[in-house]
């Protein structure tokens, strides 16, 4: 690493210019309590900072750039605070802003970016705050938020976008009890919005999504509530629940000028569901309603 602290804490690091062309700019190993502000890293092919071990510490105003690794990397690091910086890189497969086993941090008007892969992704990660932040992709394998394992994230007042046409916005994997809420999630016009896959429990609140969002894969117990799903395409709809049973949608408007505005079951069980107060509008078939136990 270009700098690196071992064990150290309560350091500052103020107006630091700090650049590795073969490795981490910055490397926080262990120790906390460190503070980093108005700073610039970049690296080539690795992290421009990356905190293994290391909590408590504070990062605002700073810019952390890699062409070939990751902008900002958390591995076990805990209630660390970013706020008002940028974390971005530029390659396949790899994250802007990447939190691996990582809790309690709290992110704040932040921009994550990967123009060619993710640009936010938390691993077994669990209660930390993402808010008032910016995260976008243009990769259509790769989704702006991914999000798996761990739980209990909050995502708020924030934007997720991916501007390829298969491009997702925002996608939960396997995780649980997750709020999102007064964002905005925008995915491909080949896509979703939103895609929750094998994940249940989970709060979306007031939020807005363009191209919409689906459920699936046992995606259960979500409740749904105040928020707009819009698609316009033929072969999507502006919600769909497929293999997703008791999620509950109240109050909320769902719209696809071309196709379905609500699509509720088919190829597997979709039951007791719950749809309340809600409008449902389409140019071609508003809903189509399939399973068991399913309430309108």
């Amino acid at each position: 690493a270009a700098v690196q602290l071992t064990g150290a804490s309560s350091n500052t690091l103020t107006n630091l210019w700090a650049r590795n062309a073969s490795g981490i700019a910055v490397l926080f190993d262990g120790g906390g309590g460190n503070t980093v502000s108005q700073s610039s890293f970049t690296s080539q092919n690795s992290a421009a900072l990356y905190l293994s071990g290391s909590a408590t510490n504070t990062i605002s105003g700073t810019w952390m750039s890699s062409s070939g690794g990751w902008g900002l990397r958390l591995e076990s690091s805990n209630r660390n605070i970013i706020s008002q910086s940028t974390a971005v890189s530029n390659g396949p497969a790899i994250y802007g802003l990447y939190l691996n086993n990582s809790s309690s941090n709290s992110i704040s008007g932040v921009f994550a970016s990967n123009p060619s892969g993710y640009g936010a992704y938390l691993f077994g990660s669990s209660s930390n705050t993402i808010s008032l932040s910016t995260i976008t992709s243009a990769s259509g394998g790769d989704p702006a938020l991914y999000i798996t394992n761990g739980g209990s994230n909050t995502i708020t007042g924030s934007y997720m976008g991916n501007s390829s046409a298969s491009g997702v916005g925002a996608y939960f994997f396997n995780t649980s009890s997750n709020t999102l809420s007064q964002s905005t999630v925008a995915g491909g016009a080949n896509t979703y919005g939103l895609r929750l896959v094998g994940a249940s429990g989970n709060q979306i609140v007031n939020s807005n999504f363009i191209a919409g969002a689906q459920l699936t894969s046992t995606s259960n117990d979500n409740v749904i509530t105040g928020s707009t799903f819009t698609h316009n395409s033929g072969v999507n709809y502006a919600l769909l629940i497929i293999d997703g049973s008791s999620n509950t949608i109240s109050q909320c408007f769902m719209s696809n000028t071309l196709s379905y505005g609500l699509w509720i079951g088919g190829g597997a069980p979709s039951n007791y569901n719950a749809v309340s107060q809600s409008t449902i509008t389409s140019n071609v078939t508003a809903l189509s309603l399939k399973g068991t136990g399913n309430s309108l």
